[in-house]
């Protein structure tokens, strides 16, 4: 009756104040086409995180129990923005980006979640001998070490708090250089604020790279998946840097959807890569089990063994030391940023999206190369040995593979392309005006130069495809050429035959 009409009406309004928490495009440059667009994307990455969260959490999976811990603690974060967005609009009359204190607070529970995240493999790592083999890591002294994270935070809002007040008692941060710097608009970033954002960048960097050395240590190569599936993420979190850096201007608010599309994107490639960790792990676990009963009791002192040197190597890791510099570390990181861009005169009050797509990619494409191409001593770079010819290894698999790649990765790219440059500038193009032509052949040519700069991403994504396709055809009863495990029949040292 009335009953059920009243709370479906209610029910209805909060459901819209709650997607309207994350919008920032309504009436500006995107047009009320596209309004709250991000509001939606935001929604549908809660599916494939949750996916995400359900294989990491297996046993056979692996994951260390703070990164575990770290991962779940992310939901808070997402729920803590929704009343944080409404009360910015509602109270504030402005987006969330410049309520200083609600956005801070807010973001803050990122920066627990990702600290504890690269926490997890930092506590894996420090005894790596008994990880090997698929053996999973003992837990640690602490899932969730609440005196560390009360050291993190401690330091870092002890070290923005007393540069802020330093250099208000100073005059100001103009009186300190003599005028050079520009003047803040109102809406800038508090150093806390801004110490928030370094520190979760820096943290999920880190876990990139030690998530990437959690491969080659525990003996389950697919978690090195895990660090390219953290690389659309990496790109959210520097959208979202990018447009706080050009003080949350509305002429290029299209980067919010942007950073709402990579955060769908990244929670996809986690959900795929965490399945892939999963199903690496219980093969080799279901490997360890065959080989212990072959062996009998044989093996049982060496695994005590192991136990107990895991058990001990945890004195070894300074979680302290660790603490302490992440948070020095952000917050010197938010005192280059904060004044730091005051000393570029007029460049980040003039915002362009050529600009915010460069503050954007490079990092996130600069830090990724790093991390893979990283390499021990006498052993070759990943993209060293990054080649078609390690994709032919698998044969008629491989070969497919690569097809099943381009062709996923041509009919995502080309149309991402084209609505990207209408909301861009807010207009198809119209190649009836000269005008538009040129724009054609500009846009043309990033484009283009953009695809090549990708070849060795679909490369390394048609490699891990592969076993994937090698293990159908098997099953079908295909005859293909590759060995037996599925790994490609070569050690991949050619560098010949790249495609462009």
């Amino acid at each position: 009756g009335n009953t059920r009409k009243v709370a479906t009406r209610a029910a209805s309004e909060f459901v819209q104040v709650a997607v309207d928490a994350w919008s920032v495009t309504d009436g500006t440059v995107l047009g009320a086409r596209f309004a709250g667009v991000e509001s939606q994307l935001f929604q549908f990455s809660l599916a494939p995180y949750l996916a995400y969260l359900w294989f990491l959490g297996r046993e056979e999976t692996g994951t260390p129990p703070a990164s575990k811990a770290g991962a779940t603690f992310l939901l808070l974060f997402v729920a803590a923005t929704i009343p944080a967005g409404i009360a910015s609009k509602k109270v504030y009359g402005d987006i969330l980006a410049n309520v200083d204190l609600l956005h801070g607070a807010s973001e803050s529970l990122l920066t627990v979640s990702n600290f504890l995240f690269a926490l997890g493999f930092a506590y894996a790592l420090s005894s790596p001998e008994p990880l090997r083999e698929g053996l999973s890591p003992s837990t640690p002294p602490r899932a969730f070490p609440v005196r560390t994270l009360g050291l993190l935070v401690g330091v870092a809002g002890a070290a923005t708090g007393a540069t802020a007040l330093a250099v208000s008692a100073l005059g100001g941060p103009g009186a300190l250089l003599g005028g050079v710097l520009h003047v803040e608009p109102a809406n800038a970033l508090s150093l806390p604020t801004w110490a928030v954002h370094v520190s979760s960048v820096a943290e999920w960097s880190l876990a990139m790279r030690l998530a990437w050395d959690y491969g080659d240590t525990s003996g389950n190569q697919a978690w090195k998946g895990v660090t390219w599936g953290m690389v659309p993420s990496l790109g959210s979190a520097f959208a979202a840097c990018t447009f706080h850096l050009f003080y949350n201007a509305p002429s290029i608010n299209a980067l919010v959807p942007l950073q709402a599309l990579l955060t769908l994107s990244g929670n996809c490639t986690l959900a795929f890569a965490a399945w892939r960790v999963n199903r690496e792990g219980a093969r080799l676990e279901a490997r360890r089990a065959a080989e212990e009963e072959a062996s009998a009791l044989s093996l049982a002192p060496a695994a005590a063994a192991a136990t107990t040197e895991n058990d001990e190597s945890h004195g070894t890791f300074d979680e302290t030391a660790f603490a302490v510099k992440v948070g020095l570390g952000a917050a010197a990181g938010a005192v280059v940023v904060k004044y730091g861009e005051l000393l570029l005169g007029e460049t980040l009050f003039m915002p362009s999206y050529p600009a915010a797509l460069a503050s954007l990619i490079l990092p996130t494409t600069a830090w990724t190369v790093y991390v893979t191409t990283r390499s021990r001593e006498g052993e070759k770079g990943f993209w060293e040995s990054l080649s078609m010819e390690r994709v032919k290894e698998f044969g008629v698999a491989g070969t497919l593979s690569y097809v099943i790649t381009e062709l996923i990765f041509w009919a995502v790219a080309f149309p991402l392309a084209v609505a990207w440059y209408r909301v861009a500038e807010g207009s198809w193009l119209d190649l009836s005006e000269t005008g538009d032509k040129a724009k054609l052949l500009g846009a043309g040519a990033v484009f283009i130069n953009g695809v090549r700069a990708l070849v060795p991403l679909r490369l390394a994504a048609a490699l891990a495809l592969a076993p994937t396709v090698q293990r159908a055809l098997g099953a079908a009863g295909v005859e293909q050429e590759g060995d037996d495990d599925g790994e490609g029949s070569g050690k991949g040292d050619s560098v010949k035959d790249t495609p462009q």
